[in-house]
């Protein structure tokens, strides 16, 4: 039999003879007991059991039906939004704000409104000129036309806005144009198109600025009643001496200019809009010709 030293874990082989007696390793000579041999015990005699009555066993009910697993319920979707920069809607909306810019030029941009009538009203180009529409049911009323007309000055930022505005559409239809090869360009056109992104951007902002100028400035018809109003109430506010009086005057100079309605008009507020988008558009544009054929730009939200 094949034995373990306690000592050293050594294992090696002795006779079944020395079962129980003690025994020596060969590695580390430390004497131990070898274990005795296991003998089975002998089977015991098989005695038949008496015969039983068989009992009937009664059927064994059904049994109950597994609980049903729970069903998952799908998730409701997710509600989400994707929006890109697009070249083609950029394109689209530069080369139609342009002109729409165009066509509001000729519209009424401010003016004297009693009652909501247009009294006194000015155009861009109106504006740059010096120069008013009058009506004349208005003018019967209020004869202040002579008055305007001699206060009326020209409104000087008007002038750049007037020379970019079709500068710059020019550029934005050209391209069209070229890519289309409808007509041979001009030599000079046809090199600034290669700069048209950069045209555009500086053409969207100046006209921008010039029209916040203008706006900040004040356009000829609301100072030419800001001088008649002061015009008439000249004597007054020099004889006023007292806060009370000074405030009595300039009370009854608002309620004069007041009267007249002056304000500018929803197209003029509609022309700063279209300021505004054209911006956006042409600097979307630009920024999509830098990135050539990467993937564009996108903002996704998801609830």
């Amino acid at each position: 039999m094949r034995v373990i030293c306690h000592s050293c874990q050594n294992s090696f082989t002795v006779p079944d003879t020395e079962a129980g007696k003690s025994v020596t390793c060969p590695q580390c000579s430390q004497a131990f007991t070898a274990p005795q041999l296991y003998a089975a015990p002998p089977p015991e005699p098989f005695a038949a059991s008496p015969s039983a009555p068989e009992i009937a066993t009664p059927p064994a009910a059904p049994s109950a039906a597994p609980p049903a697993a729970p069903v998952a319920t799908p998730q409701a979707a997710k509600t989400s939004f994707h929006l890109s920069l697009n070249r083609r809607v950029c394109e689209f909306t530069v080369l139609a704000a342009l002109p729409l810019l165009v066509i509001l030029s000729f519209f009424k941009w401010d003016g004297a409104y009693p009652a909501g009538y247009s009294a006194y009203t000015q155009n861009a180009w109106q504006a740059l000129g010096g120069m008013m529409s009058v009506d004349p049911v208005s003018e019967k009323v209020l004869g202040v036309e002579k008055s305007l007309s001699q206060q009326l000055g020209s409104s000087w930022w008007m002038l750049p806005y007037l020379i970019v505005l079709p500068l710059t559409l020019i550029i934005a239809w050209g391209s069209i144009v070229q890519r289309w090869k409808a007509i041979k360009l001009p030599r000079v056109l046809d090199r600034s198109l290669h700069y048209r992104p950069a045209i555009l951007m500086a053409g969207a902002g100046l006209m921008l600025l010039f029209v916040l100028l203008q706006y900040a400035a004040g356009f000829g018809v609301p100072n030419a009643f800001e001088s008649i109003t002061e015009d008439r109430f000249k004597d007054q506010l020099i004889q006023a001496k007292t806060p009370e009086e000074i405030q009595r005057v300039e009370i009854e100079m608002a309620g004069f200019t007041g009267q007249f309605g002056i304000r500018t008009t929803l197209w003029f507020k509609v022309v700063i809009l279209l300021q505004f988008i054209l911006l956006l558009a042409v600097v979307g544009d630009a920024a999509l010709t830098h990135r050539g054929n990467r993937t564009p730009p996108a903002v996704r939200v998801s609830w």
